[in-house]
């Protein structure tokens, strides 16, 4: 669907309507401010797309009450939470949009935008249509394309940009041989073989990830240099022409890297700060010892509170287990497994370990090595651990204790 008109806009200079019986725009669709007449902004048209949105979930008009104007009167009804795909949030995102006051309205479209990106995405999660493999191969491209590409592409024009004021001086460092050889490296090597991959890939459906992934496509860093670098003894000597490029270019890779940030903040699990709050969490937590490595260990996520909730009853699975089973002692190891660079957890006991011939079919529906164990939480822990894209183990003899391995993913 393409929305192609929402109605009738005004620019400040344009003469106020004198009628106070007259109105512009479809009346049962125009803001309450409109109708009197009083200040309008964008909020207008978030309150139009407000009622589209309404009927297009319900079938059904968002106001009750006769008359041209019903929004003058009452709230907005809500929308059918039986029906698939309707959720809490999204009653209450598109009633956001309704409110008779502009002030308690969404503030802008871009808010509205992000709200339905979101809820688009968590149905697709519910209904499976996310490519849990896209995701993380599109993730992995944005972190290696900032890390290669973006960030020292940023760097070097941040010089030139504070030598602005000496213009020669900025495009004399720009400009050198060395500095245009180790870009050009990044940026005409590396880069290129990474983003000839994603022009063709599907989208992964995850709005945000795909959208900065076509973002870095767009950019075209790589051609953008290629064409400088080609010009580069010309720029060099005629710095008005060149510190416009150069400025242009600082402020694409700026804005390139603060949304990836923003969009890597947003998928990541930092799993230190997690296995903090389960180890302080689990009720036995004197007899668990918890090691972490110095540097910070992130593992990506669709759903970081989903997930960490999920992942916090897994941990605290395997901690029950350990010591159900006698074990006196516990440790959890955070560390990152080489050359895989992927996060590794690992939950050590000194329990009685696990008979041999159980232990090939430990996360089977149904295996189990407690007398009064369902064997369900073992093979639950796996699938919740493979749809992360990661792994998990089980390594024991008997009288030795247990090891289990969880490898994810690492950003």
């Amino acid at each position: 669907m393409k929305l192609l008109d929402s109605g009738l806009v005004r620019r400040d200079r344009w003469t106020q309507i004198t009628r106070a019986e007259s109105a512009v725009g479809t009346p049962r669709y125009v803001a309450p401010e409109v109708i009197s007449a009083g200040p309008m902004d964008g909020r207008v048209d978030i309150f139009a797309l407000g009622v589209v949105l309404f009927e297009l979930l319900t079938g059904r008009y968002p106001f009750e009450g006769g008359g041209a104007f019903p929004q003058l009167v009452g709230e907005p009804g809500h929308l059918d939470l039986d029906l698939a795909g309707v959720t809490p949030s999204l009653d209450a995102l598109v009633r956001s949009c309704l409110a008779q006051k502009p002030e308690h309205r969404l503030p802008s479209a871009s808010v509205l935008v992000e709200g339905l990106a979101a809820e688009l995405a968590a149905c697709r999660r519910r209904e499976g249509a996310i490519d849990r493999k896209g995701f993380l191969e599109r993730l992995a491209f944005i972190r290696e394309a900032h890390a290669d590409a973006v960030h020292p592409l940023k760097g070097a024009l941040g010089v030139v940009r504070r030598a602005a004021g000496d213009p020669a001086k900025a495009c004399d460092y720009f400009f050198t041989v060395e500095n245009l050889a180790t870009l050009g490296d990044r940026l005409l090597k590396r880069l290129p073989v990474k983003t000839a991959s994603q022009r063709t890939a599907p989208s992964s459906g995850v709005p945000d990830v795909d959208r900065l992934v076509q973002q870095l496509l767009d950019a075209d860093l790589s051609g953008r240099f290629a064409a400088m670098s080609q010009q580069a003894n010309l720029l060099k000597s005629d710095p008005a022409r060149a510190i416009p490029m150069l400025s242009e270019l600082y402020t694409v890779a700026t804005e390139l890297s603060t949304r990836t940030g923003e969009v890597i903040r947003a998928h990541a699990l930092p799993m230190g700060p997690l296995l903090e709050e389960w180890k302080n969490t689990f009720p036995l937590r004197e007899k668990v010892q918890l090691t972490l490595t110095e540097a910070p260990v992130a593992v990506p996520s669709l759903d970081p509170p989903s997930e960490a909730e999920t992942l916090s009853v897994v941990m605290h699975g395997l901690l029950t287990n350990a010591i159900e089973a006698g074990a006196s002692r516990v440790s959890i190891t955070l560390s990152v497994a080489e050359p895989s660079r992927q996060a590794q957890v690992v939950v050590a006991d000194d329990g009685p370990g696990i008979a041999p011939e159980i232990l090939p079919r430990l996360f089977q529906p149904g295996v189990t090595s407690k007398p009064t164990g369902t064997g369900t939480g073992l093979s639950q822990a796996r699938d919740v651990v493979t749809r992360m894209g990661g792994t998990i183990e089980a390594r024991s003899s008997p009288g030795f204790g247990t090891q289990f391995v969880v490898l994810l993913p690492m950003l």
